[in-house]
C-alpha cells in the first residue's frame, strides 16, 4: 500500500479537497492500492489549532463550497482537522504541501522534518503552476481554490499513481 498526504495550513480546506477528490478519482478508476490522506500545520511545532475542525465550522466558506463539493459528489462531513506528525512523514511515499509557504516558512515541513524532503513536492497545477493560495481571511472565491485543486489532480494524476 502507497500512501499520500495533502498538506495546508489548517486542514481544513485545500488539503482536505484534494484528499476527498484524489479518493474519488482512484476509486473511479479501481485503483486500491494508494491511502490519501491530509492534514495541517496547524496544531503540529508551535503552531496553535485551527478555530474549527471541518470547512462547516466556517459558514461562508462551507455556503460557497458546497455547491462545488455537491457537484462532483464530495463529502467532507467526517473530516477533521489533523495535524501533521512525524508517522504521517515517515509512512508516506509522498508528502504535497498545497503551497511553498507550507514547505519553507519557520515550523514548516522542511524545518519540522527536514529529514524527508525527498518525499515532499509542491501540488503541481498545470506546467510551471504550482501551489494553491490559502484562501482564509483573504477575498479569494472558494470555488476557483477547488477547482484549481481538482484540475491539479486531474491533470498531473501520473503523478500520484506512479509512484515508484
Amino acid at each position: 500500500m502507497r500512501k499520500i498526504v495533502f498538506v495546508c495550513y489548517g486542514n481544513i480546506h485545500r488539503s482536505v479537497t484534494a484528499e476527498y477528490y484524489l479518493r474519488k478519482i482512484l476509486e473511479r478508476k479501481g485503483i486500491e492500492n494508494i491511502e490519501v490522506i491530509s492534514r495541517g500545520l496547524m496544531g503540529s511545532a508551535d503552531f496553535p489549532k485551527p478555530g474549527g475542525e471541518n470547512l462547516r465550522d466556517y459558514p461562508r466558506d462551507w455556503q460557497e463550497a458546497k455547491l462545488v463539493f455537491d457537484n462532483f459528489e464530495i463529502d467532507t462531513s467526517d473530516q477533521r482537522a489533523t495535524p501533521i506528525t512525524l508517522d504521517d512523514v515517515t509512512s508516506a511515499d509522498l508528502v504535497v504541501a498545497m503551497n511553498q509557504d507550507i514547505l519553507n516558512r519557520a515550523g514548516g515541513l522542511y524545518d519540522q522534518f527536514p529529514g524527508y524532503k525527498n518525499r515532499m513536492l509542491l501540488f503541481p497545477i498545470s506546467k510551471g503552476y504550482s501551489g494553491v493560495e490559502d484562501p482564509y481571511g483573504k477575498n479569494f472565491v472558494i470555488s476557483m481554490v477547488i477547482f484549481q485543486i481538482i484540475a491539479g489532480l486531474e491533470i498531473n494524476l501520473d503523478l500520484y499513481v506512479d509512484l515508484n
